[in-house]
């Protein structure tokens, strides 16, 4: 058994409460895991700066900025947390929605729960958050499912959330909700079912639109690939697109047959590795790939668009 060498405890907020050490050694990683510069007193997230001492960021979430060629998520249209129909995303230096017991910020920009929401009891409880303005963080506890509060009422939201999902993990003797479904917007619905030639009469789920031939969502992709991957826990993490989603690429792989936002082409990264100088040098290398086939005057078969991908994806080790 080793012996403990320091003991740090702090306020909710990031504020030193104690501090002990065994010997001269002080690790510079402290409240959340992250990286304290002293000089300054505040905590390196990767994205930007905390300042624990008045519960503020350094600068404005970058989420906050529509930037779609390094970022998966922008308010602007909606993506991560409601976007700006969220009024906390509104305050763009605040830090964890006021709430860092129950939040988490593990990069600077992507706030989620400690823990999913327990579905224990009476569902009142979890009605009364939804009503009280809470469904921000609700939403997130079941695993990005999107709630509507107006037509659940508090005798019918759990009934309501266990259609929705799907699943129920077990952990500990509690519940806790998981989304066990794909999901599209009405306007990708819309498309698909116009295109497929389906009864537009009916109501369709994206299972279904996507079992008979539909591209997946371009808008809840992150979503899409934590149920294809099973992957709950992804706090930290991207969903990266194998073959880039950017505008100039679209033509280019449709005409191969990939649907680039499909779940099989995504996997997860580390935001710290995905992102920066790694995103650049990827689409650097498929424009490189895709200015190779033109020129040749070819359409590429998916096989020969993953075997490219296979070196590609090498800039990200």
């Amino acid at each position: 058994m080793g012996e403990v060498s320091q003991h740090s405890e702090y306020f909710a907020f990031g504020e030193s409460f104690v501090e002990e050490h065994k010997n001269s050694h002080n690790s510079p990683y402290k409240f959340n895991g992250k990286e304290l510069d002293e000089e300054s007193g505040l905590y390196y997230y990767g994205a930007r700066y905390y300042d624990p001492r008045v519960s503020l960021w350094n600068a404005t979430d970058p989420l906050s900025g529509y930037n779609p060629i390094f970022e998966d998520e922008h308010y602007i249209d909606g993506e991560h947390n409601g976007g700006v129909t969220n009024s906390f995303n509104h305050a763009t230096y605040g830090y964890c929605y006021q709430n860092p017991v129950r939040l988490v910020d593990p990069n600077g920009k992507q706030v989620d729960v400690v823990d999913f929401i327990p579905f224990v009891g009476s569902s009142r409880d979890i009605y009364r958050g939804c009503r009280d303005g809470d469904w921000v963080t609700l939403g997130i506890g079941v695993g990005g499912l999107a709630l509507d509060c107006v037509t659940f009422g508090s005798g019918s939201i759990a009934k309501g959330l266990a259609k929705g999902t799907g699943k129920v993990l077990m952990e500990g003797g509690s519940k806790f909700l998981i989304n066990g479904g794909y999901k599209m917007s009405k306007v990708e619905m819309t498309v698909a079912i116009k295109e497929l030639g389906l009864d537009a009469t009916k109501k369709y789920t994206a299972k279904e639109l996507t079992e008979a031939g539909a591209k997946f969502s371009a808008k809840y992709y992150r979503n899409n690939l934590k149920v294809f991957s099973g992957l709950l826990e992804t706090a930290g993490k991207d969903a990266h697109h194998i073959f880039p989603k950017a505008d100039k690429f679209a033509d280019f792989f449709a005409k191969a047959g990939i649907d680039v936002n499909n779940p099989k082409y995504l996997k997860w990264l580390e935001a710290t590795i995905h992102r920066g100088k790694n995103s650049a040098a990827h689409l650097k290398e498929w424009s490189k790939v895709m200015e190779r086939f033109k020129k040749a005057d070819k359409i590429p078969t998916i096989q020969q668009l993953q075997k490219e991908a296979k070196q590609i994806e090498k800039v990200f080790k």
